[in-house]
């Protein structure tokens, strides 16, 4: 008998013990599960932000491709459709960073059959990048548009991150996190391919269940979109306050002791952007068209740092900061003192500045030898955080089939006047809305055949009229979104302030933004 109650007690407790493992075990699916449901009511009942998911949050600000259109039934829907599809590829530039209008909104509203869908993503490079997912989606699209970069030191940094196991990263900066870019860009990869597995009927359902599901975390869970927004406020905000509250000594110098990237670094950066495009014009079909963009930089804009051989490093920085805070006060320097200067990038620019008479006749378009100057300058950048021109000069002589078309909208900008080129930009490389404005009119020049189209701003407040040979139509930003982007461009170049000495053209355009904020009679909070 006590043989059979041991017996019945083993039994008891091995059973208390499984049943212990799965409530332990769901306990934090159920707990999940319960805060899903609470932030979901709370969401609706109170229609506060405080409860929304990611989509929610990005299509508040604007950024809604990716979130509201991939990962939703609309996307497969668009691809199907025999209306004109355009696809846009690109950086932080092409996607619209801190400007209230992209190009991708010009074009969109320009015609209400057209589907434009903008697959730029914020500091992506487009070797081994964006190029992988034309290589992905470039079947279902009547018009491809590359504007593409400024970002390809970074796939040059990724690469040799991955070639040799060791994380790289900008002088005084941080390291790339190599792994978790690559992560990243294979769920983007693995999403899009299986959307497209969806449309054509060869769907996984294993693989699809654990993409979704890692895509609901990502983008339609309330919880971890509220831990995540609770952590930047009291965490990661405190991190960036700290890194604003640097040192003179900590900031990247205007010279540094050793060349960051070298002519053979550049050569083979330019190199592979050309073998990326060369494999991308080999899988158009005859009735796509490629629209293959030269991308402006404001070469306006100093260098980011430069190398110098044989100088007194202390000596040299100091003096060039003496020259740009005199720059920074009067807005001009005496010529003599480039005398003093070692050769290379900030003395390139500097007398290009100079030659073109900065803040002075802005009505004036600014002379090629000064800009070819400049451009030389940027060439030689020490951090080359804007395109190279080299890059660009490959892009306007690369030999093409005849559906691929090249706008050299580096020299359309070039030719404008000082003014207008200051007002194309918001810092050193993205267009401002009225800079997105005179490539989409590029743009649907081409897909429309009319050359008289027109895109012409009504005011600085986010309101411009588009002009076809059929008819006029007014565009107008929403307010939150105007206001978001600019508070995104206040927030990018106070960081750029707190990191590097010349500062003198990022607070020029931090200015523009409070003024036109002031102007437009929204709140800067």
């Amino acid at each position: 008998m006590s043989s059979i109650n041991r017996n019945t007690d083993e039994d008891f407790q091995s059973n208390v013990k499984i049943v212990g493992s799965i409530v332990i075990f769901i306990s934090p699916l159920l707990i999940f599960l319960l805060l899903e449901i609470s932030l979901f009511f709370a969401s609706n009942l109170t229609n506060s932000t405080l409860f929304e998911n990611k989509i929610q949050t990005d299509q508040r600000a604007g950024n809604s491709f990716w979130v509201s259109t991939v990962h939703q039934p609309k996307f497969i829907s668009d691809l199907k459709s025999n209306k004109n599809k355009i696809a846009i590829f690109g950086g932080s530039s092409a996607y619209g960073y801190g400007s209230p209008i992209g190009m991708d909104d010009f074009i969109r509203s320009s015609n209400e059959d057209y589907i434009v869908h903008n697959y730029s993503m914020l500091g992506q490079p487009f070797v081994g990048f964006q190029d992988e997912l034309i290589n992905i989606v470039i079947g279902y699209y009547d018009h491809i548009i590359v504007y593409s970069g400024h970002n390809e030191i970074y796939s040059h940094l990724l690469k040799k991150s991955k070639d040799l196991g060791i994380d790289y990263g900008i002088p005084h900066g941080e390291d790339l996190d190599s792994a978790s870019v690559f992560r990243a860009h294979e769920l983007k990869k693995e999403t899009l391919i299986s959307k497209i597995n969806l449309l054509e009927g060869n769907s996984k359902s294993i693989k699809n269940f654990t993409l979704r599901f890692a895509n609901y975390l990502l983008y339609e869970s309330r919880v971890v979109n509220f831990f995540n927004r609770f952590w930047w406020k009291f965490v990661g905000s405190k991190k960036q306050a700290d890194n604003q509250n640097l040192n003179n000594s900590d900031k990247t110098p205007y010279y540094l002791n050793k060349p960051f990237l070298t002519s053979s670094d550049r050569n083979e950066i330019v190199k592979r952007y050309k073998e990326s495009i060369n494999n991308i014009f080999l899988k158009l079909s005859k009735n796509q068209s490629l629209i293959l963009l030269t991308v402006p930089a404001n070469d306006l804009y100093p260098p980011s740092s430069d190398y110098a051989l044989k100088v007194d490093l202390e000596s040299a920085n100091s003096y060039l900061d003496s020259l740009y805070l005199s720059l920074e006060k009067n807005k001009k320097f005496k010529i003599e003192s480039l005398n003093s200067i070692p050769d290379g990038a900030h003395k390139l620019y500097l007398s290009a500045l100079e030659c073109t008479n900065f803040f002075e006749d802005l009505n004036k378009p600014i002379d090629s030898v000064c800009m070819q100057e400049a451009m030389l300058a940027r060439q030689k950048d020490g951090i080359p955080f804007r395109v190279l021109p080299s890059l660009n000069e490959l892009i306007r002589n690369i030999e093409k089939p005849s559906n691929v078309l090249i706008l050299d909208l580096e020299n359309k900008f070039n030719n404008y006047t000082k003014e207008i080129y200051l007002n194309s930009f918001i810092d050193f490389q993205h267009p401002s809305s009225l800079g997105h404005s005179f490539i989409a009119e590029e743009i649907l020049r081409h897909i429309t055949k009319n050359k008289e189209l027109k895109i012409s701003l009504i005011n600085k407040c986010g309101e411009y009229k588009i002009i076809t040979n059929k008819n006029e139509s007014d565009f107008k930003t929403a307010k939150d979104k105007y206001q978001h982007s600019s508070m995104v461009n206040a927030g990018w170049l106070k960081s750029f302030i707190q990191n590097f000495h010349s500062n003198y053209m990022h607070k020029y355009y931090l200015e523009k933004v409070n003024q036109n904020l002031d102007y437009c009679s929204i709140s800067k909070s």
